[in-house]
């Protein structure tokens, strides 16, 4: 994915659902966390999972990673595909 695409994820609506909305390519088949094709690392920001708590290990989320399918944002972020 190029750098430097922004786009816009509306109140309750996860990364990966925003993406699509918007067509930006996202990799993903199951959309539930299962396929681990969407998974993505924050630079910057936080989300949360409600729910749905993602396959990760604490390590594995200290580093940022996230499931773009099940995390909604609760700040801005800076990700990286």
């Amino acid at each position: 994915m190029p750098d430097g695409v922004e786009f816009d994820i509306r109140a309750d609506e996860t990364i990966l659902a925003a993406a699509i909305r918007q067509h930006v390519p996202w990799p993903y088949r199951c959309r539930t966390g299962g396929c681990q094709s969407c998974l993505c690392q924050r630079v910057q920001g936080e989300v949360e999972y409600g729910p749905m708590e993602p396959w990760l290990t604490q390590q594995e989320q200290a580093q940022g990673w996230t499931y773009a399918c099940l995390a909604k944002p609760i700040s801005d972020l800076e990700i990286r595909l």
